[in-house]
């Protein structure tokens, strides 16, 4: 299929990992990507800042509540963690592709641990505004994947399974440290339209 791999932007993936590797960045154990509603402040902890501009082989929109900046934090003793502080939709025009470029981008240097949050409505009535609610699923009623195309071979299985997309082991962690902190979550599963 001629244009396939540009489609899923592997070549301009692997130049934005060289491009982190040739700053001298160590390579992050986790990702976190925060979406509307959430602000972090990693205080004296980042090491490195820089806009998506930066990153992304294509032009960024800004989207109110999203500042489109990528950080280097360090709350881990030997790996630290990279925070994308904002998020690219397919509402602003973006395909799945481009959506997924800072995670894909994410997994390419090392990340093995991804944590995604976001602002979503509930349709259970017992589920407050400003809830947390950790995933243990989703339905994808948009149309739109991200495995579209022909992906390279070592980016892994053409389909993989999505049984234990959601860690069963991290959300009984955030369950636990929730409960430390007198924090109630409410599971669901995420519903994209």
């Amino acid at each position: 299929m001629p244009g396939a791999r540009n489609a899923c932007l592997a070549d301009e993936l692997e130049r934005a990992r060289d491009a982190w590797v040739q700053r001298g960045w160590p390579s992050p154990r986790a990702l976190v990507v925060t979406g509307s509603g959430l602000e972090f402040d990693a205080g004296s902890q980042t090491d490195s800042t820089l806009p998506f501009s930066d990153l992304l082989p294509f032009p960024v929109a800004a989207v109110e509540g999203h500042q489109h900046v990528a950080r280097v934090i360090w709350p881990l003793e030997d790996r630290p963690v990279l925070l994308f502080q904002g998020r690219l939709h397919c509402y602003q025009g973006f395909d799945a592709h481009q959506v997924v470029f800072g995670i894909r981008l994410g997994a390419l240097l090392g990340a093995e641990v991804l944590i995604l949050t976001n602002a979503a409505g509930s349709l259970r009535p017992n589920v407050a505004p400003a809830s947390l609610c950790p995933l243990s699923d989703h339905l994808n009623l948009s149309g739109q994947n991200p495995l579209q195309g022909e992906l390279p071979a070592h980016w892994g299985e053409r389909f993989p399974s999505m049984n234990d997309a959601y860690d069963l082991g991290l959300r009984q962690r955030a369950a636990a440290i929730a409960d430390d902190l007198g924090i109630e979550l409410q599971e669901g599963v995420y519903a994209w339209l």
